[in-house]
């Protein structure tokens, strides 16, 4: 299977929470203090600060579980953001499914690596954020730092 498959299938696992982090992200949250969405994580001129790009409005994109919005930029790339539920457990289940592909980030909410230059995927209690960039040389240096950054921004609005 290509790298690129193994990853896409990772994504939508990720998104495809198990019985249990479902029951744990019901179990923690009242109806007045919901987790925000994907398209609702960031606001188009946050993104563009970070970016240096003019950014349009989020379209949000069907996910079976979770919420997932796309970003695109004025140069024709976009971001991705996706947020859904997860355990601790699956979650290091996933990045051991990267090996040594999945590189550790810390101070980026719970626990967080990257996947090459193009992609950070971060835990916050039993939320999941997935963000990365389109590109189709697999970022560089910049577009790292671009994703740091939104992560730091937006992972602790995940917290309750």
């Amino acid at each position: 299977m290509s790298v690129a498959i193994s990853v896409l299938a990772l994504t939508i696992t990720m998104l495809a929470h198990s019985a249990s982090a479902a029951a744990i992200s019901q179990s923690g949250r009242s109806v007045t203090n919901l987790a925000p969405t994907a398209c609702s994580l960031f606001t188009p001129g946050e993104i563009a600060s970070i970016t240096g790009t003019r950014i349009r409005d989020g379209e949000p994109e069907a996910v079976p579980e979770g919420t997932e919005c796309r970003f695109r930029s004025s140069d024709g790339d976009w971001v991705s953001i996706a947020l859904g539920p997860i355990d601790a457990k699956t979650f290091a289940q996933y990045r051991r499914l990267l090996g040594a592909q999945a590189e550790m980030q810390s101070g980026v909410g719970d626990e967080a690596y990257f996947w090459g230059n193009v992609r950070i995927y971060v835990r916050v209690g039993t939320h999941a954020l997935t963000m990365g960039f389109a590109r189709n040389d697999q970022g560089d240096a910049t577009t790292r730092a671009h994703l740091l950054a939104l992560a730091k921004l937006g992972a602790p609005r995940l917290r309750p």
